[in-house]
């Protein structure tokens, strides 16, 4: 039997691609987000750059850097010290092009040493021009470090008065004081990303290689096939299989099963629906499900870009055999929240922490349905009609769940 020409077979993923700090560039804030002499430094946004991507261009389906800077991180790159929490994160993102085709992008974020002294130092003044601003407000003539006098490594600075109360270097464990960067003691560090993107959106093979990948890296751990090797086979070298068939291959020595399902069977859904019901009560589910079908605008609010996605992606799949043809925005980036205000109906998903769920400006509610996928609440319009025999299909619904040993979440309220 003859190979088959690869040419003929759609790669499973078509773009790797590395995001983060331009090393040449220095810390750049971003243009996108409004930048305040009242925000930390450590807590502030800077540019991000496409560091690079394999292949150069692939003829047909060009690699949109802004899109990817953007979906991979959406609030820009973040840095922090040793004092805050450092763990790796992985989400699935998709990006839209105008003409309704879709690239599903899977990105690896983690946090790398900042060794640059240029970057170091313009973080201290950074920060200390931040001191200088709140010394004004609060007292107003108080002496702050100077702006442009970096203490060198080994010197101590133990003169904290003029620090605010809460950054007083004698009280580590305040949560402000995490937020101080002390330039002779603390390490900095910044987001980078490694970032795979495709037309598949394989989320479980995308998470085996980028995790391995990293492990491989961190670990040190040379042995007989090299990281561009690793990335080279899964482009180039591991293809969709033809409907009805499986793929299995190996994830930076993870195994994988691929599947690609024919026309006669139901759409491919790599979220489990387990965790969906685990977030949202099936109560809630058969609301937001009722808006979709009704085409009113959705708008999905979590503190993490997974359960985004995965709220998003199963509401679609759960829509069977009709498909949503409208705004399709998982994870709306920083820089298009105006896009909120669009009169069309959308689904759309927002990034916020619990404390800034409060701040989201909502400029029509009537025609919107609200869902906090932290808490499980679903807040819909008030004229929306009663889902057909809801309340025997969400009985229904919590029996089969007791089935699988899976517990529906308590059902809460949005506040008012």
């Amino acid at each position: 039997m003859g190979s088959p020409n690869h040419r003929e077979y759609q790669r499973l993923f078509d773009y790797f691609s590395i995001i983060g700090l331009n090393p040449d560039g220095g810390l750049e804030p971003n243009p996108i987000q409004d930048v305040r002499q009242t925000v930390v430094p450590l807590e502030r946004s800077y540019l991000a750059t496409v560091l690079g991507h394999y292949p150069d261009s692939i003829p047909g389906i060009p690699l949109d850097h802004q899109a990817l800077q953007m979906l991979c991180l959406p609030k820009g790159l973040q840095l922090r010290t040793q004092k805050q929490c450092l763990d790796a994160v992985y989400h699935p993102f998709l990006i839209t092009r105008e003409d309704g085709s879709r690239s599903y992008g899977f990105s690896y974020t983690f946090y790398e040493e900042v060794n640059s002294k240029h970057i170091c130092t313009t973080m201290h003044t950074l920060q200390s021009t931040h001191l200088a601003e709140i010394s004004k407000t609060q007292g107003g003539g108080v002496d702050t470090p100077s702006e442009h006098t970096t203490p060198q490594k080994g010197e101590s600075r133990r003169d904290t008065r003029s620090l605010p109360r809460e950054f007083r270097w004698s009280s580590p464990k305040s949560a402000a004081a995490r937020l101080f960067y002390d330039v002779t003691k603390d390490q900095l560090y910044v987001t980078k990303c490694i970032v795979l993107v495709g037309r598949q959106p394989d989320v479980g093979a995308a998470r085996k290689f980028l995790v391995g990948l990293y492990k491989l890296f961190i670990g040190c751990e040379g042995g007989a096939v090299t990281l561009e090797s690793h990335v080279h086979n899964l482009l180039y070298e591991v293809h969709v299989p033809p409907p009805g068939r499986c793929l299995a291959f190996n994830c930076v020595g993870i195994p994988h099963l691929s599947y690609r399902p024919t026309s006669h069977e139901l759409p491919l859904l790599l979220y489990p629906l387990r965790e969906l019901f685990s977030l949202l009560n099936p109560d809630c589910v058969v609301q937001l499900l009722s808006c979709v079908l009704l085409e009113n605008q959705v708008l999905l609010v979590a503190s993490d870009y997974h359960r985004l996605m995965l709220v998003a992606e199963s509401i679609c799949a759960l829509l069977f055999p009709f498909v949503w043809h409208h705004v399709y925005v998982p994870i709306l980036p920083a820089a298009l929240t105006h896009f909120l205000d669009a009169p069309v109906p959308f689904i759309m998903g927002l990034h916020a922490t619990p404390a800034a769920k409060k701040n989201i400006s909502i400029p029509d509610e009537a025609n919107l349905c609200l869902v906090d996928v932290d808490i499980g609440a679903v807040d819909v319009p008030e004229d929306l009609p009663q889902f057909p025999h809801s309340g025997e299909f969400v009985e229904e619904l919590t029996k089969l769940l007791g089935q699988w040993d899976l517990h529906a979440p308590p059902l809460h309220q949005l506040d008012s």
